[in-house]
């Protein structure tokens, strides 16, 4: 984690030695973890995703109206070269 996210750990000088002892202080340095970094990062992902999400969604919105403006279109021209097939064939019978 001191690599991958360095603002989550701090150092500090602990004793080592239980609270009340007699004995000679044992110093010792220790990395604490600090989780609460990481909210800020996990919450700005999700808002990304977020967006990201919505821009896809409105996307595809739009690409679902033009498919379904072709398929209108589409089925109009089936339409029109259908009548002018059979009106050709009407008139040279």
């Amino acid at each position: 984690m001191e690599t991958i996210a360095p603002y989550t750990i701090n150092k500090t000088i602990v004793d080592m030695n239980p609270i009340g002892s007699d004995e000679k202080a044992d110093l010792q340095e220790i990395l604490v973890y600090n989780g609460g970094a990481l909210q800020y990062v996990t919450i700005n992902a999700i808002k990304e995703q977020q967006e990201k999400i919505n821009n896809l969604e409105s996307k595809n919105n739009s690409l679902e109206q033009q498919l379904g403006l072709l398929r209108n279109e589409l089925e109009s021209l089936k339409k029109l070269y259908l009548s002018s097939t059979s009106q050709a064939q009407n008139s040279s019978k």
